[in-house]
C-alpha cells in the first residue's frame, strides 16, 4: 500500500502515542489479569512499546515490512527486549504477518488482542472480517479471549461530508500535514483518499493515495462477535474510554469478552 510506504517515516508525527490510550488498553487487559498481548496491525509499534514499558509482553504484527522494521529500530533504541531475551520491563516481538491468519506456535500463550487505528475496515473481501474474528478467537488462550477493536464511526463522518479534521506534526525542520476524506463507491465499499504533505526546510512534497475500505458498523461487529460467543460487549466512543454516542463519537470501540 503506497499510503503506508509514504507515511512510515512520519507515522509518529501524525499519530503520536497517547498516554490516555495506553491507560485504557492497560485497564482493560488488567481486569482479566492478561500480560501476553497481540497488537494486530501495529504500525510502527508505539502502543506495543508503551505497554512493554509497563511490563506487558507483546507480539506486534503488521503486513508492511517497513513498518515492522521501524518498530524493531525503536525497540532497540528504547532498549526493550524481544521475546526470548531476558525479561526486564516487558518485551515486544515484531513480526511481518497477515493479521487475518495468525501463525502462532501452540506453546505461545497469547491471551488478549487489540486492533486499533481503523485497521479492520481494510479487509474488503466478502467474509474476510468474520473469518479474521474467528481466527483471533481460536488463537487466544485466556478464559475470556479478550478483544479490543476500534473502527471509525463512518456514519458520523459521512454525515459531516466525509472529511476528517486536519492532522499536523512537526519535529525540527520537518512539518507534516495529513488530509483525509472518504468517498462512497459501489458494492458497499468506500475510498479513503489522503494527501500527505511533507515540508522540510524549503523543500515540499505531497503524496496522494487512495485505499479501498469496507465501512463497518457497530451492528456488524456486534452481530459477528456474538455469533462467536462474545456475550460481554462494552462500547466506547474512542480508545480512551469515552462513552459511545452514535451521532457524536469519532470512533466505535468494543471490548469483547466471553463470560461463562
Amino acid at each position: 500500500m503506497a499510503l503506508y510506504d509514504h507515511l512510515r517515516a512520519y507515522y509518529e508525527l501524525v499519530f503520536p502515542t497517547r498516554k490516555e490510550v495506553i491507560d485504557f488498553l492497560e485497564h482493560q487487559f488488567a481486569q482479566d489479569g492478561l500480560l501476553q498481548i497481540i497488537d494486530a496491525a501495529c504500525g510502527t509499534g508505539g502502543q506495543a512499546l508503551a505497554l512493554a514499558e509497563r511490563g506487558y509482553n507483546l507480539l506486534a504484527l503488521d503486513l508492511h515490512e517497513a513498518m515492522v522494521e521501524a518498530g524493531r529500530n525503536k525497540a532497540r533504541a528504547m532498549e526493550i527486549p524481544s521475546a526470548g531475551e531476558v525479561l526486564s520491563s516487558g518485551t515486544v516481538r515484531f513480526e511481518v504477518m497477515d493479521m487475518t491468519r495468525l501463525r502462532l506456535f501452540p506453546t505461545e500463550p497469547w491471551q488478549g488482542l487489540y486492533c486499533i487505528g481503523n485497521s479492520l475496515p481494510h479487509l474488503i473481501e466478502e467474509g474476510q472480517v468474520e473469518k479474521t474474528l474467528q481466527n483471533w478467537r481460536e488463537n487466544l488462550t485466556s478464559q475470556h479471549k479478550t478483544l479490543i477493536i476500534q473502527i471509525v464511526n463512518f456514519s458520523k463522518i459521512f454525515n459531516e461530508g466525509g472529511e476528517f479534521p486536519l492532522l499536523t506534526g512537526q519535529k525540527d525542520d520537518v512539518k507534516v500535514t495529513f488530509e483525509r476524506r472518504y468517498e462512497e463507491k459501489e458494492s458497499n465499499l468506500i475510498s479513503f483518499i489522503t494527501h500527505l504533505k511533507i515540508e522540510k526546510g524549503e523543500e515540499e512534497k505531497t503524496y496522494r493515495d487512495e485505499t479501498t475500505l469496507r465501512p463497518l458498523t457497530k451492528g456488524f461487529l456486534q452481530e459477528h462477535l456474538q455469533r462467536l460467543g462474545y456475550n460481554d460487549l462494552q462500547w466506547y466512543g474512542d480508545v480512551t474510554g469515552k462513552p459511545f454516542h452514535p451521532e457524536e463519537s469519532p470512533a466505535i470501540v468494543v471490548v469483547a469478552r466471553i463470560k461463562r
